[in-house]
């Protein structure tokens, strides 16, 4: 199925997919030990495919440790420029390059 939901440039890898806050993975454990939820998209964007595993513009990630939340766009331009990733000038920005160049 074709997702229609506009999806970031930049593409969080697993490593990086953890709450800016706190730095909580996926799952967590609770003050009781167990596993709850930590840093997951909490609502879709509507436009998603139910199949889409890329991180959307419009999705909103929330942590339910810390209780931290953001925009799938948000949380991509953080780690973006985090990584040094910068548009490439020379496909007019459809693409990323590091440190810009």
């Amino acid at each position: 199925m074709t997702c229609s939901a506009k999806h970031t440039k930049y593409q969080p890898t697993m490593s990086e997919w953890k709450c800016p806050r706190c730095g909580v993975g996926v799952e967590c454990r609770g003050g009781d030990g167990r596993l709850t939820d930590g840093w997951i998209i909490q609502d879709s964007d509507g436009d998603a495919s139910d199949d889409c595993s890329l991180n959307h513009d419009a999705d909103n990630i929330g942590c339910g440790k810390c209780g931290y939340g953001c925009s799938g766009a948000t949380f991509a331009k953080r780690l973006q420029k985090a990584a040094g990733m910068a548009k490439c000038e020379h496909c007019k920005g459809t693409g990323l390059v590091k440190g810009g160049k």
